[in-house]
């Protein structure tokens, strides 16, 4: 009939409204339940560089803290061994100083030393040459007068030639020396004897200061020696330390970089996971408000058949 008819056509309106909602209901919670999931995957992905950036930032942390405590004790040794040095170069320079002086006073020395012991050795040449002939002589008769003058001329002989290298020398020993000996030899008293020890005595005299020029030369040799090379040891030190202070400034200044890096990398991260996370609470917000719509919809369009049904029945 044709009440029938119209009553068909309406239900099947109807249905197909039910149908289309729960559909569309079905769908979107599908694609809610997917977009959850890739939400989770990110989030789980971020979470991970997140945990992995940081590690690094902490690592970065504690090597730039190493490297500054590197750094910091090389400056203090560096420092340390530039004041040594420096003292190295203080003492070594006094040292040249004093010792080109004692190195030149010590040439000075030998060469005239040299010409005192000659000058020496041919004073005691003539007095042993005049003992010995005055031995054979019964030496002691001192009133002969061939004796008496050659005693006197080979006296006046040494006396002038030691008074000569006293002047040309401008040596108050020699000089000294020679009026000691003039003055024994007015004495009268066994004048080769007093010439022999006072000759013996200046020998003497000159070996223990050559004995005592030549220690000082030495110790000038050996300090200069060893104070050299304890400046080199120094500045040696001094290029490695500063070498090691330039290393851990270039790895203090790449840490503090990559520092820099990780510190914007974990801002952009964090940004992008505050982002994520508000966009998923606004999408999951609007699918929560359309569920309501459609399960009020597919309720409305349910109740509506059912009283279709209960009137047509």
């Amino acid at each position: 009939s044709t009440q029938s008819s119209g009553f068909d056509a309406i239900m099947e309106t109807f249905q197909d409204l039910l149908d289309k909602a729960e559909s569309q209901r079905s769908q979107q919670t599908k694609e809610e339940t997917e977009a959850q999931f890739n939400f989770e995957m990110l989030k789980q992905s971020l979470t991970d560089e997140l945990k992995t950036e940081n590690k690094e930032l902490s690592s970065a942390r504690s090597r730039l803290a190493s490297v500054k405590e590197t750094l910091s004790t090389a400056s203090g040794d560096l420092d340390e061994t530039n004041k040594d040095s420096a003292s190295d170069a203080n003492t070594l320079k006094q040292l040249q100083t004093d010792c080109m002086q004692t190195a030149s006073d010590h040439e000075m020395s030998v060469k005239g030393r040299s010409d005192e012991l000659k000058a020496l050795s041919e004073a005691k040449k003539i007095i042993s040459e005049m003992t010995g002939g005055a031995a054979t002589k019964a030496y002691g008769l001192v009133q002969v007068r061939s004796a008496t003058n050659a005693k006197t001329q080979s006296v006046d002989r040494v006396v002038s030639m030691l008074r000569s290298l006293g002047k040309n020398q401008e040596d108050m020993q020699m000089a000294l020396l020679a009026t000691q000996i003039s003055s024994a030899a007015l004495s009268g008293d066994d004048v080769f004897a007093k010439v022999k020890g006072l000759i013996r005595d200046m020998l003497t005299r000159l070996v223990e200061k050559a004995q005592a020029d030549a220690k000082e030369h030495e110790w000038c040799t050996t300090a200069t020696k060893e104070t050299t090379a304890k400046k080199e040891d120094h500045e040696a030190t001094v290029a490695k330390l500063t070498s090691r202070a330039d290393k851990a400034k270039s790895v203090i200044a790449k840490a503090q970089a990559r520092l820099a890096t990780l510190q914007a990398e974990l801002a952009e991260l964090s940004k992008m996971q505050a982002e994520m996370d508000s966009n998923r609470n606004s999408e999951h917000a609007d699918f929560v408000e359309a569920q309501a719509d459609y399960e009020q919809g597919i309720e409305g369009v349910q109740a509506a058949i059912k009283v279709l049904k209960d009137y047509y029945g």
